[in-house]
């Protein structure tokens, strides 16, 4: 195992480690927080080989610490260092005084080697929480049957620009997805009018009665993410979902963004029926996302 020293790594020098940051690395930056945030570094010789990110938050009066990141280059691997990391992180925690860690992660190849030590550890056994999918809006129009705007003229009078959603609409919808995505520290913040990508955000409602909502948020220049589409009970069984669906898509290829992806729960049966007949076809990438926890005494 080659020498390895593991260093704090302060805001000032987030560049080191700008190539292990896997979404746009202006953003991270820019919302590291060092009351909340707190990173280290294995570094071999002047190579720095692995990276540990945590992030400490409340939620439900719970002091919290969630490892962000957690990730070793590959000719790296296998000796050790993502341990050492992982260690480090946990320690960190405890020095906190948090009630629970939590980290997430890809599954794949990382599945057995991160179950093997969070189990050595006393973390629970990691479950899949999530589905995340990709694809392009040029495939949803060209492979997809149902995707023919002119199918659902007459659903056109029921769908918003997210400009007019109503503060009363803004709430119902926050306290709607609130339990939904409670495991994410920012969820409070994915529902404020400025974050939503306003491109293909839309609100569904037949006159002042709110029927659903597709938000969408950019996380990357290139990408739309579909947060969430929901349509209350009373509505389904309609064509409304596939309506707005077809509509953001629209939208979204007028602003000349190709890419789309989708997160979906692993609990939610329906949903991930509902996804499997509608868009397996056209999907150019998918991910199984796991999380484990620890209780602290």
């Amino acid at each position: 195992m080659p020498k390895i020293r593991i260093e704090q790594i302060d805001k000032s020098r987030l560049l080191e480690i700008k190539e292990f940051i896997p979404e746009e690395f202006d953003q991270v930056a820019e919302k590291f927080d060092p009351e909340t945030d707190i990173t280290w570094a294995a570094i071999n010789g002047d190579k720095t080989c692995g990276v540990v990110w945590g992030h400490q938050y409340e939620h439900n009066k719970e002091n919290c610490f969630q490892i962000v990141l957690l990730k070793v280059l590959s000719q790296f691997r296998n000796q050790g260092i993502g341990t050492m990391l992982f260690q480090t992180a946990q320690e960190e925690a405890e020095k906190r005084s948090v009630q629970v860690i939590r980290t997430n992660f890809k599954g794949n190849d990382t599945l057995p080697v991160a179950e093997k030590i969070l189990t050595k550890y006393g973390w629970k056994k990691p479950e899949a929480t999530m589905y995340y999918c990709e694809s392009t809006v040029d495939k949803f129009f060209k492979e997809l049957s149902w995707t023919n705007p002119s199918r659902y003229a007459s659903y056109e009078s029921y769908i918003h620009p997210w400009s007019e959603i109503t503060p009363e609409e803004l709430e119902t919808i926050r306290k709607t997805e609130g339990g939904y995505f409670a495991q994410n520290a920012e969820s409070d913040l994915l529902w404020d009018k400025e974050k939503v990508e306003p491109v293909n955000s839309l609100v569904l409602r037949n006159g002042r009665t709110l029927m659903g909502w597709l938000v969408t948020h950019r996380h990357k220049p290139d990408t739309v993410h579909y947060t969430s589409i929901f349509i209350f009970d009373e509505h389904r069984g309609s064509a409304l979902y596939r309506a707005a669906s077809v509509k953001a898509l629209c939208l979204q290829k007028e602003a000349g963004i190709p890419k789309s992806s989708w997160l979906a729960s692993a609990k939610d049966k329906k949903v991930l029926k509902l996804w499997n007949m509608l868009y397996n076809r056209i999907m150019t990438k998918s991910d199984t996302w796991y999380q484990s926890e620890k209780i602290q005494p």
